[in-house]
């Protein structure tokens, strides 16, 4: 069986049981949502994460793509593929990172409609491609 495999990113070097992190002076943590303090998000632990800041596991879980939130507690972070629910912790405190999902074809997720428009499978994703450049 091969080992884990292992791949480097602006936050360090990342692998599927491991993450490691450093701190450093940039902005990444402004793509991860508002820290919710006391609570811990139900899910799958992917991976953990050592680290001194909040902004350091936001930094880690923004480049594993089977992190979707995180947890931090005394000095740790535990990365979550999913967020089934929340329950109620002593310290620490757990924050959603905002990230893309991969597209889903011929899903409906019923009663989260925002709004509707007529258009073409490849319509629809070039205008998604276009707004997402432009966010930028």
């Amino acid at each position: 069986m091969a080992g884990p495999t292992t791949t480097a990113g602006r936050a360090g070097s990342c692998t599927r049981r491991q993450v490691h992190c450093r701190s450093h002076h940039d902005t990444s943590w402004l793509t991860c949502g508002a820290p919710e303090l006391s609570v811990d998000f139900v899910g799958q632990d992917v991976a953990q994460a050592p680290g001194a800041e909040r902004s350091d596991y936001c930094a880690a879980c923004q480049p594993n793509e089977g992190c979707n939130a995180y947890r931090w507690f005394s000095g740790l972070c535990y990365l979550k593929g999913q967020r089934t629910g929340n329950t109620s912790i002593m310290g620490g405190g757990s924050a959603r990172t905002d990230k893309c999902s991969a597209l889903e074809a011929d899903v409906d997720y019923v009663n989260n409609d925002l709004s509707s428009v007529l258009r073409t499978w490849r319509t629809a994703v070039l205008f998604a491609d276009k707004r997402v450049v432009t966010a930028r």
